[in-house]
């Protein structure tokens, strides 16, 4: 099951030859990246606002693992918690 957020959650990630190494997500510290499960890129609304995220699914290591989405909005290049998974 998964959690879809009503708002993204603003993170930190610090990307390695092009891969998040780690992830500081909800203020919380730092966590490896134990592993990328999947990699997406999304571009609508070219003609309005435009959306150009590109998302992925990270399985996070620590205290305890947590597998979610983050995305990397390519206009700004911030990165956002959007989903979490039990």
């Amino acid at each position: 099951m998964s959690r879809l957020l009503e708002s993204p959650v603003l993170a930190q990630v610090e990307v390695v030859g092009g891969i998040p190494a780690n992830a500081a997500i909800a203020a919380g510290a730092r966590r490896p990246v134990l592993r990328v499960c999947s990699r997406w890129r999304v571009e609508s609304d070219w003609w309005r606002t435009p959306i150009n995220r590109e998302y992925w699914k990270l399985e996070l290591g620590g205290p305890a693992e947590v597998l979610c989405d983050l995305y990397r909005d390519c206009l700004t290049g911030e990165w956002w918690l959007s989903r979490l998974y039990d």
